[in-house]
């Protein structure tokens, strides 16, 4: 069904998604801790879901995440 290369770029790709779902959860999460730490995840989280920072840190992963993997690719095959 997949080629090998295929089924490590997917495992890749799932790998990465579950790992900034997992970050995400554990600032909700700390949101409820009582005391100075709740405080603290409380404002980091809102200021993820603010639109114009949420917009622009996901338009900033994207890029690094493109740049990143070109330079993997063009190390891997020698250009």
């Amino acid at each position: 069904m997949f080629t090998p290369e295929q089924k490590r770029a997917l495992l890749i790709g799932f790998g990465l998604i579950l790992a900034v779902a997992t970050i995400l959860v554990l600032i909700w999460l700390g949101m409820f801790l009582p005391g100075f730490a709740g405080e603290v995840f409380r404002k980091l989280a809102g200021m993820m879901w603010t639109p114009l920072v949420l917009d622009f840190s996901l338009f900033l992963l994207g890029i690094i995440l493109i740049l990143s993997l070109n330079m993997f690719i063009r190390a891997r095959k020698g250009d």
